[in-house]
């Protein structure tokens, strides 16, 4: 098994949510530097109910056969905990049609305290390479009308199993009293 960590790179709908500086454009790159080494300075938020928020993740490596697993790692925190305050809701793994989906959605674990949480949702979905690529990490906020919900940085976690080289043509030559073995094309199948 090998395994492809992926960041956010690109924006997929992102309607009421925003970046720290209020901005509404480009709001992957406030969190597209994974969970290993965060940036607790920069974040997206919301403070609307029920909004989702998609992120274009990158692509699978080319040796990505059928993806055998998933883990979701994000680091949040709402901004309160006092009376009706919003909160998270859930997470899930979309195709890049933001519509359908990869795994199950996993329900989000927060506090007023920015950590980082893993969630290993089942696949549900296809599992090929194609898939996959350019697939769209969703997160909806809930229910409540204090605070904001906040996301510091997030990373997904594929386990997949590699394809391997195939010798797509092998060639004997036969030369002055000599045999060998010429190669062509090698590659991945």
């Amino acid at each position: 098994m090998s395994t492809a960590t992926v960041l956010p790179n690109g924006d997929g709908t992102t309607t009421n949510w925003q970046d720290d500086s209020g901005g509404t454009t480009n709001l992957y790159t406030r969190i597209d530097e994974g969970t290993a080494s965060p940036n607790d300075t920069d974040y997206v938020s919301t403070s609307v109910q029920n909004q989702n928020v998609y992120f274009q993740l990158g692509d699978m490596p080319a040796d990505f056969g059928t993806a055998t697993g998933v883990t979701i790692k994000l680091r949040v925190a709402r901004t309160s905990s006092k009376g009706d305050f919003i909160q998270f809701v859930n997470c899930q793994l979309m195709q890049n049609d933001q519509t359908t989906a990869i795994c199950a959605a996993s329900t989000i674990t927060d506090s007023t305290t920015i950590t980082t949480y893993s969630y290993t949702p089942s696949i549900t979905g296809a599992t090929s390479k194609t898939a996959w690529d350019g697939m769209r990490l969703r997160v909806k906020s809930g229910t409540g009308t204090a605070g904001s919900c906040r996301i510091y940085s997030a990373q997904v976690e594929v386990t997949y199993t590699a394809v391997s080289g195939k010798i797509q043509r092998v060639t004997a030559l036969d030369g002055l009293g000599g045999v060998g073995i010429r190669l062509v094309n090698p590659g991945l199948w």
